[in-house]
C-alpha cells in the first residue's frame, strides 16, 4: 500500500514539474511563420505575432504575444485586431490524427476596429465567411496541409471601436469598453454568441 502511495506521489510531482517547466524550456519560435501563415490563410488578413510559447494548463495550447490583424481590403494600414495576448487551445484527440481543432481561442485585452459600410457589409464580412466555411472532417484541406476548425472564440476585456458609415459618407464613431464575448461553433452549422 505504501509503494502505491509513493508511486502516485511521484507521478503527481513529475506531472506538476512538467506542466511548470516544459513551457519555459520548449521554444516554439521556429513555428511562428507557420502560425502566421495559418492565421492569414484562415482570416484573409495580414497577421503579425511577436512571441510564441507552449501552454500546458488548463490544456495543451499555443500562447502568442502581440497578435495583430490588418484592416479590411482597402484599409490594410488599420489594425482590425491588436491583442497583447492570445491563446489557441488544441483538442487532443483530433490532433493525434493530424487534424487541428482549436477547442478555444482566447483573446485578452484586444483593441478591435469594426466598420459597417453603407451597403451593409462590415470589416469582418469576408473573414466571417472564411471562418464559417465547412472544413473537411479530417485530413487535409486540399493543399496538403492539415485542415483547421475552431470550436469557440473568447474575447476578454476588449476595447471596441465601431465606425458606422451613414448617408452622404458621414461616419458615426462609438467606442465601447470593456467588452467580453464568446462566439461558438465557428465553422459549424451555426454561430452562437453571448455578450
Amino acid at each position: 500500500m505504501r509503494k502505491a502511495a509513493y508511486v502516485v506521489a511521484a507521478v503527481f510531482v513529475v506531472s506538476l514539474l512538467l506542466v511548470t517547466i516544459l513551457p519555459r524550456v520548449v521554444s516554439l519560435d521556429g513555428m511562428t511563420p507557420s502560425l502566421i501563415a495559418a492565421i492569414e490563410e484562415n482570416t484573409g488578413r495580414k497577421a503579425t505575432v511577436k512571441k510564441v510559447s507552449l501552454s500546458l494548463f488548463p490544456g495543451i495550447g499555443i500562447r502568442v504575444r502581440e497578435l495583430t490583424l490588418s484592416g479590411d481590403p482597402g484599409r490594410e494600414s488599420e489594425k482590425l485586431l491588436d491583442a497583447p495576448e492570445a491563446e489557441f487551445r488544441l483538442a487532443i484527440m483530433p490532433l493525434l490524427s493530424g487534424h487541428a481543432v482549436f477547442s478555444r481561442i482566447i483573446v485578452v485585452r484586444p483593441a478591435i476596429l469594426f466598420r459597417k459600410y453603407l451597403d451593409g457589409t462590415t470589416s469582418v464580412s469576408e473573414m466571417s465567411r472564411r471562418l464559417s466555411a465547412p472544413t473537411p472532417s479530417f485530413g487535409t484541406n486540399g493543399g496538403g496541409r492539415p485542415s483547421v476548425a475552431i470550436d469557440s472564440i473568447d474575447i476578454r476585456d476588449a476595447r471596441v471601436a465601431l465606425r458606422l458609415q451613414g448617408p452622404e459618407g458621414r461616419v458615426d464613431a462609438y467606442d465601447i469598453a470593456p467588452v467580453t464575448a464568446r462566439f461558438g461553433r465557428v465553422g459549424g452549422p451555426g454561430l452562437d454568441f453571448d455578450i
